[in-house]
């Protein structure tokens, strides 16, 4: 499953994903496939267990005629028993842009359950 701040086929002002725990594949900010969004904010709180494939602070994005821009994309980490098994990217998945990120990870973060922290 994927997890998307803004709309399928609609933007946001702004959007706020906290990621407590659970699973998810891949956790984007902003939208599916089209829809322009101010400001996301993808945080991984201290307490947080939760497993991801990627984080996106952007939008997925179908195609360069779509828009699907982010002003501006915040990632947050804070938790080191949080796993995030492929990568973490400040901008979108495809196509349009991201005018700014922020990634802010302040532990090391697992590659997988039981696996070894990688100092970011």
């Amino acid at each position: 499953m994927n997890v998307f701040g803004a709309g399928a086929l609609a933007g946001a002002q702004t959007t706020q994903i906290n990621l407590h725990g659970g699973e998810a594949a891949n956790i984007y900010g902003g939208s599916f496939e089209e829809g322009i969004c101010q400001t996301t904010n993808v945080n991984v709180p201290v307490t947080s267990t939760v497993a991801v494939k990627s984080l996106y602070g952007g939008s997925k994005g179908k195609n360069a005629s779509l828009p699907c821009d982010v002003e501006t994309a915040n990632i947050i980490v804070k938790s080191d028993q949080a796993y995030v098994s492929d990568t973490i990217f400040g901008g979108n998945h495809a196509y349009r842009a991201v005018e700014k990120t922020n990634i802010d990870i302040q532990v090391p973060v697992r590659m997988e359950p039981g696996g070894t922290l990688v100092n970011v």
